[in-house]
């Protein structure tokens, strides 16, 4: 995947249209499972820059979206940052537990844009936003070998558990 790594720094707000060749996520982005993420907006959720950002709306099933960023040629012992902001906003209420259920984002770093080759787990993400508001987020990931790595967004959660919508994606490294 060394012939398809982007340069850092990297931001990604969603908005450009000379970012994408389809209409579903920017070039280099792709998206699996059961209900795929893709770039849309809602009115009661306005962008934290620009017009657009990629969502999941709830799904009859168990939550196994995953996005995955673009490829970059990271290199062994050097620092990276993955900023990004994050909206969850539950829609399902557990009676049983007294709680609301809400999705879980995991976001990883692996070396193909396939769950099996996400072995990192950088952080778990598990906020109830209110509505139309959005947590910022920042992370580092230091690779132990060099080559062309990629980030993902993986969701984890019940049926019905709520949207998830991620926004403003920056990747920068400490050189």
């Amino acid at each position: 995947n060394l012939s398809v790594c982007i340069e850092l720094p990297y931001f990604e707000n969603f908005s450009d249209a000379d970012h994408y060749d389809n209409d579903v996520l920017p070039k280099g982005w792709k998206s699996t499972g059961s209900n795929i993420w893709r770039t849309a907006n809602r009115d009661q959720l306005p962008a934290v820059s620009g017009d657009y950002y990629i969502t999941t709306t709830e799904t009859s099933t168990p939550r196994d979206e995953r996005a995955y960023t673009p490829f970059f040629n990271l290199q062994k012992g050097v620092t990276y940052t993955l900023a990004f902001s994050t909206h969850q906003m539950s829609t399902l209420y557990d009676e049983e537990e007294n709680i609301r259920r809400i999705t879980i984002i995991r976001v990883g770093a692996g070396t193909q844009q396939d769950s099996e080759f996400i072995p990192v787990t950088m952080k778990e993400i598990s906020i109830d936003n209110p509505a139309g508001t959005w947590t910022d987020h920042a992370i580092t990931f230091c690779p132990a070998v060099s080559g062309p790595y990629c980030f993902c967004f993986e969701l984890e959660g019940l049926p019905y558990s709520g949207i998830a919508a991620i926004d403003d994606v920056r990747i920068t490294s400490a050189i």
